[in-house]
C-alpha cells in the first residue's frame, strides 16, 4: 500500500507541477504579447499625436482666418519643388506670392513639412526671401510620396497660413 500511495502521490505532484505550470506559461504568454503590442503601438513613425490638439481646436476661428488671409488680401501662393535631390536629399522648393498689383508687401516666411507615411517626423524651415514675394529654401525630401507643407507668411505681425499636399516621385 505504500508503494501505491507514493506512487498516487508522485503522480498527484507531478500533475499539479504540470498545471501550474501551464497556467503560470499562459499568464507569461499573455504579458509577453501585451508588451510586443505596447511598442509596436508607440513606436511606429507613421501614427503621431498632433501637438496642442485642444488648444489648436479653441483657437480654430482663428486658424480659419489666418488660413483665407492671402484669399482675401488677394495673393496667390504657386509652389515649385526641384525634380531632383543633392547627396544629401535635399529638394530646392519656392514659393511665391501673386497678386494682380506688381508689389507684394513685406512679409517673412517659413515652412514645416512631413511626409504621409512619417507624421511623426515634422521638421520647421525659415524660408529665405529672395525678392517681390518670392522665397526659398533646401528642404530634406528625399522620401517618394505626398508630403503634407504648411505654410507661414507674417505680414507685420499678421499671420497668413497655408496649407499644401504635394506628390514628390
Amino acid at each position: 500500500m505504500t508503494d501505491t500511495s507514493t506512487t498516487k502521490g508522485r503522480a498527484e505532484r507531478n500533475s499539479k507541477r504540470i498545471w501550474v505550470s501551464l497556467v503560470v506559461l499562459l499568464l507569461g504568454l499573455q504579458i509577453g504579447i501585451g508588451a510586443i503590442a505596447i511598442s509596436l503601438a508607440t513606436s511606429d513613425p507613421s501614427v503621431a499625436v498632433v501637438p496642442d490638439y485642444h488648444e489648436a481646436a479653441l483657437n480654430w476661428d482663428t486658424d480659419k482666418a489666418n488660413r483665407f488671409r492671402l484669399e482675401t488680401m488677394g495673393i496667390e501662393l504657386k509652389l515649385t519643388l526641384s525634380d531632383v535631390a543633392d547627396g544629401r536629399g535635399q529638394r530646392a522648393l519656392r514659393a511665391s506670392l501673386v497678386n494682380d498689383q506688381a508689389t507684394i508687401p513685406e512679409c517673412t516666411a517659413s515652412v514645416t513639412a512631413f511626409h504621409h507615411s512619417r507624421a511623426r517626423e515634422v521638421a520647421r524651415f525659415p524660408m529665405q526671401s529672395i525678392g517681390n514675394g518670392q522665397f526659398q529654401c533646401l528642404i530634406p525630401m528625399q522620401r517618394r510620396g505626398l508630403w503634407d507643407l504648411d505654410f507661414e507668411f507674417n505680414f507685420d505681425e499678421t499671420p497668413a497660413r497655408v496649407r499644401r499636399t504635394m506628390e514628390v516621385q
